[in-house]
């Protein structure tokens, strides 16, 4: 009888399911496909078009942090370790994307600055009153390197579009503000260094277009254009040259506690024999919790980038054949099922099915590690992209989901909770072809989705 009743529920969730994406098909032209699974048991309990291949956007991120899970473990920290060579300190980078984190930083109560000034103090202590000599950065690659091949040139700028390297700081970006007074407009940059001068040709007009362009070695930074008025919103501009940025700063902090620099910052791809005669004087460690914390809760590109780099070997070819080997060696995917172009969801060949993302959200939240990814993830009506949506009493709190937008593209995937606050459910409902300024219905045909299984939970 009790086998029968959940049968019953379960053809009444796939019929309102399918009259609901149905009519929004229809009254869109977008195609849906939806999976809606089990996480105990791994049975689909309902969906639609699950085994067709869908462009995911930043819903990648959840295979990203899966593989990363179970490639490098739960307790994996990512371990920047600096060293003193007589008078030059060296760097060595491991791809954490939260150096200068500002959002980690104030979540753990520090700055932006705090990291590095701890090494600034270790060096310091060291030294005993003399001179830094060189910072030497650490960190294989070149410009090129450090930005995917699959991403669109003109979207370098664009903090979401930051690259990705083994050394990274302030989410690879310069962050802008202004303020105006007397006619004259002066801009903030951040984060600070007086190893970087900043050049101001800004003008005030009415209408407010500006632009960010720095010299290779970020030696100079221009801001060029037009503003209106008094800013104080930061927008951010990606930085081409991750390590530079990171030196630049460190030698400004070293400045503050009056140590002298009399040498250069230079970056360079490999230790070779600079840590023969070296002493490490100081590591910094983040664990892999807070990295997945930034990559979903928060959608940071450059942090899933620097999470695929770092699981893999850290080049774009190579990390990307280790996620799908082990998504399809370890997940036990189909290879047709998955495309990977990144780790984060930017490149819009990227592909996956509902089913296979299902999948993989079902096996995760069985593992050891399964309570970090869902940790991660922005909440209903609580927290992240989610903060307004299904924000009704029934579903608050209820579904767990990582959003996803590119153009044409609505995504969100996911865990639904019960009453107890279990994740029983996974589900992936990634939509292409939306229209344009039509995302809100596209997510609202989500959400009715969401609410559906929270009212089949409910009446079991």
């Amino acid at each position: 009888g009790a086998a029968a009743a959940q049968t019953d529920a379960e053809l009444t969730l796939q019929a309102e399911l399918t009259k609901i994406v149905r009519d929004y098909e229809k009254a869109s032209g977008a195609t849906v496909g939806v999976c809606f699974r089990d996480s105990r048991s791994g049975e689909i309990i309902a969906g639609l078009k699950s085994s067709r291949t869908f462009t995911p956007a930043s819903n990648l991120k959840l295979l990203t942090s899966a593989v990363a899970l179970e490639e490098l473990g739960k307790d994996f920290e990512f371990s920047t370790k600096v060293y003193l060579a007589g008078q030059d300190v060296i760097v060595v980078g491991d791809f954490d994307p939260t150096l200068g984190d500002a959002k980690l930083a104030e979540a753990t109560k520090r700055t932006r600055y705090t990291r590095i000034d701890e090494w600034v103090t270790a060096a310091k202590a060291e030294l005993d009153g003399e001179s830094v000599n060189d910072i030497i950065l650490v960190c294989p690659g070149t410009a090129a390197d450090w930005r995917n091949p699959n991403w669109k040139p003109k979207q370098f700028d664009f903090w979401y579009a930051a690259p990705a390297a083994a050394l990274n700081f302030n989410d690879n970006c310069f962050d802008v503000t202004f303020k105006v007074i007397g006619g004259k407009a002066t801009p903030i940059v951040t984060p600070e260094s007086r190893f970087i001068e900043i050049k101001n040709t800004v003008r005030v007009e009415p209408r407010h277009q500006w632009g960010l362009r720095a010299t290779a070695d970020l030696s100079s930074v221009t801001v060029f254009g037009k503003v209106k008025q008094t800013t104080t919103e930061p927008l951010s501009v990606a930085v081409g040259n991750p390590p530079m940025l990171l030196g630049r700063v460190l030698a400004d902090r070293f400045a503050e506690q009056d140590v002298a620099m009399t040498g250069e910052i230079r970056v360079v791809a490999e230790t070779g024999e600079l840590l023969d005669e070296a002493v490490e004087i100081a590591e910094t460690t983040t664990p892999l919790k807070h990295v997945l914390w930034r990559v979903n809760r928060h959608s940071l590109n450059m942090a899933a980038e620097s999470l695929l780099l770092r699981t893999g070997d850290g080049t774009w070819a190579g990390s990307l054949e280790t996620m799908s080997e082990t998504l399809v060696e370890d997940f036990g995917l189909d290879a047709d099922d998955i495309t990977l172009q990144d780790g984060s969801g930017l490149a819009a060949g990227n592909k996956v099915t509902p089913g296979a993302m299902t999948d993989v959200l079902a096996q995760t939240i069985r593992s050891d590690g399964g309570k970090f990814l869902a940790a991660s993830l922005p909440k209903s009506g609580k927290s992240g992209k989610l903060v307004n949506r299904m924000d009704d009493a029934a579903t608050k709190g209820r579904v767990l989901g990582k959003t996803g937008y590119i153009v044409g593209t609505q995504a969100l995937s996911g865990y639904i909770l019960d009453d107890q606050k279990r994740p029983v459910v996974c589900y992936s409902i990634l939509i292409n072809g939306v229209p344009g300024g039509k995302g809100s219905v596209a997510k609202a045909t989500q959400d009715s989705l969401c609410r559906l299984v929270v009212e089949y939970l409910d009446a079991e």
